[in-house]
């Protein structure tokens, strides 16, 4: 795992403590009146949902083994908090930005629509860790 790659990876242990994964997370900023449209998009994804099957193979074909999407709603506007786990997390954003597979353009344009972010342009700050506990 090289994670020179894209700062804010964070190296973690299986639960064994015998195989290193690398962890991505990142919070994005729903746009203004967007949360509607956000919600109906990710409604899409849950176990039933009529787009399930292309979220779960995206994630498979960028090598991501688990993903956490949590809502953080402030007095300052409301954020997805995203967590990726796999052996390259950021491969993910950089593969969106150069797809020419159709789930993976439509998905790019949604989170431009929805969180004011282009993948193809260069990714904004990563979270950096500053404080951990393992036991």
């Amino acid at each position: 795992m090289d994670s020179s790659k894209c700062p804010g990876y964070i190296s973690a242990l299986t639960f064994e403590g015998s195989v290193e994964m690398a962890v991505l997370n990142a919070a994005f900023p729903i746009l203004p009146v967007k949360f509607d449209d956000w919600q109906t998009w990710h409604n899409q994804f849950i176990a039933d949902g009529p787009q399930r099957d292309g979220w779960e193979d995206q994630m498979r074909r960028y090598g991501i083994t688990r993903q956490l999407v949590s809502i953080q709603r402030t007095p300052h506007g409301d954020f997805v908090i995203v967590l990726f786990e796999g052996d390259d997390p950021g491969a993910v954003f950089a593969g969106l930005a150069s797809s020419d597979n159709e789930f993976d353009r439509a998905f790019a344009a949604k989170i431009k629509e929805v969180h004011g972010v282009d993948v193809s342009e260069p990714p904004p700050p990563i979270s950096e860790l500053v404080l951990e506990y393992d036991a």
